[in-house]
């Protein structure tokens, strides 16, 4: 049994620093009628954002929303390392731009950390030039059926059944199936049928995608994507949701369900602490214990609600390899005795399934006109 300690993930903690200078601007409606209007910043400025890091890391994605004054356009908006190096930047204007002083603006980039446990001050800039353009873009195509995203070093490929293919460095990987299923309590299996795809935001720098599809009448999926240049990291959110006026009772939820050929090996783990690794790996969640399985041989993890879980399949001659990370996995846990959420890899397959009932009585359900959301992250290579 190999013991290896594996860090994968950096969880950015953005703290916003903006100073703004306010005016008052007095409008006549008609004689005698005049209100006043508050004006909030100036057509140029500067402000500053905080950005901590809990690990070091390559290539990490940053998006954050940050209101920036009477700024005329997104693309007079500058981004600075805090060695005053420009950065490549993506800046999407928010709903409600033209009205005053809503001027939302949503920053994406991609920074690097030397050293865990460290705080970066990013400057932002506007009214003062034109953007850095960024050496590495994004680029999408959309067919009736999938999704192509190329990110420099690697390929998506998204359909109705999710990741479909990866391919990086000249390996392809068909992940398939990799269906978002729910089991009904009837125990009959419900999967994604015809698929819609929108562009949510999209820009050189970043994108998000949403991919929807029906599962039965009144319950619906919704599958993000978002992706940044140059970066390893693409986050995926699964999210079921009813609406309906009545509870669906279910016996589980499988948000995550991967196969790749030919991949004989895993490595599960606790973010901080010790990995575990075999043919056949599993980490239960339950309400009041956190443990591994790794080819039948049980290991216990400490208690820290805070943590993710993670789980990898190596790179391999004819594979890329590629990790799945489950942030706050410990929290998923129901608060319920009668449940749990499992993580599992077993002949190449790897599966994150929900609210797994350990009893028949198990009351599983998702809630009248309520939806639930499962996030994890892919990172490639």
């Amino acid at each position: 049994m190999m013991q290896r300690q594996w860090l994968p993930v950096t969880v950015l903690s953005i703290v916003c620093l903006f100073v703004s200078s306010c005016g008052e601007q007095r409008i006549q409606i008609k004689p005698g009628w005049t209100i006043s209007k508050l004006k909030y910043g100036k057509t140029s400025g500067t402000t500053s954002v905080g950005v901590y890091f809990p690990k070091a890391g390559d290539n990490l994605p940053l998006t954050f929303g940050i209101p920036l004054g009477q700024s005329e356009s997104c693309d007079d908006i500058t981004l600075f390392d805090q060695n005053g190096n420009s950065l490549p930047v993506s800046c999407i204007p928010l709903a409600n731009w033209w009205v005053h002083p809503a001027r939302w603006t949503l920053i994406s980039t991609v920074v690097v950390s030397k050293s865990a446990d460290s705080q970066q001050t990013l400057t932002i800039k506007w009214g003062a030039g034109k953007l850095q353009k960024s050496g590495i873009s994004l680029e999408h195509t959309i067919t009736n059926a999938a999704l192509t995203i190329k990110n420099g070093d690697y390929t998506l490929v998204l359909s109705m059944n999710g990741i479909e293919r990866l391919i990086t460095q000249g390996k392809s990987a068909d992940l398939l199936p990799n269906n978002c299923s729910i089991t009904l309590k009837n125990g009959n299996i419900t999967q994604p049928g015809n698929l819609i795809i929108s562009v949510l935001h999209d820009s050189p720098l970043y994108k998000k995608f949403r991919c929807s599809a029906t599962l039965t009448d009144g319950l619906d999926i919704h599958r993000e994507y978002e992706l940044w240049a140059g970066s390893p990291y693409v986050r995926c959110s699964t999210r079921y949701i009813n609406r309906t006026l009545k509870d669906i009772p279910l016996n589980s939820i499988s948000p995550v369900n991967v196969h790749m050929r030919d991949a004989e090996q895993a490595y599960f783990g606790v973010v901080g602490q010790s990995s575990i690794t075999g043919e056949i790996c599993e980490i239960h969640q339950r309400a009041f214990e956190c443990f591994g399985v790794a080819d039948g041989v049980r290991y216990p993890f400490k208690d820290d609600m805070e943590t993710g879980v993670w789980a990898m399949v190596p790179e391999t001659v004819a594979n890329p390899g590629f990790m799945l990370v489950f942030p706050y996995f410990r929290g998923m846990a129901a608060g319920n005795a009668d449940m749990e959420s499992v993580v599992s890899c077993q002949n190449g397959t790897m599966r994150l399934e929900h609210f797994m009932p350990l009893v028949n009585s198990a009351d599983v359900r998702i809630r009248e006109t309520m939806a639930r959301t499962f996030t994890c992250w892919l990172v490639v290579n």
